[in-house]
């Protein structure tokens, strides 16, 4: 199992991607990088970052890591149905 933690990097993507391409399964914790004031910034960046890759790796996680309810709310305000655990 491979855990990622940050979404806005280009490592990321790459781990993900990786462990996809091989079936290992992979969980991300968002560290509330979704939530709203997070995703103002750098909007239009994160937007485009979020449409052309982010999502797919959200969607194919094993499962989100959030640290709170509140976090949990945020990415599901996202669209993603990836498995969350508040841990």
């Amino acid at each position: 199992m491979v855990h990622i933690h940050e979404l806005w990097s280009h490592i990321h993507k790459v781990a993900a991607k990786s462990a996809h391409r091989h079936g290992i399964p992979y969980v991300l914790t968002t560290h509330g990088e979704l939530g709203e004031w997070e995703l103002g910034q750098k909007r239009l960046k994160k937007r485009l970052f979020m449409a052309i890759t982010q999502r797919k790796s959200l969607q194919q996680a094993s499962a989100i890591q959030a640290l709170t309810a509140a976090e949990s709310a945020a990415i599901q305000k996202q669209g993603i149905n990836t498995p969350i655990r508040v841990i």
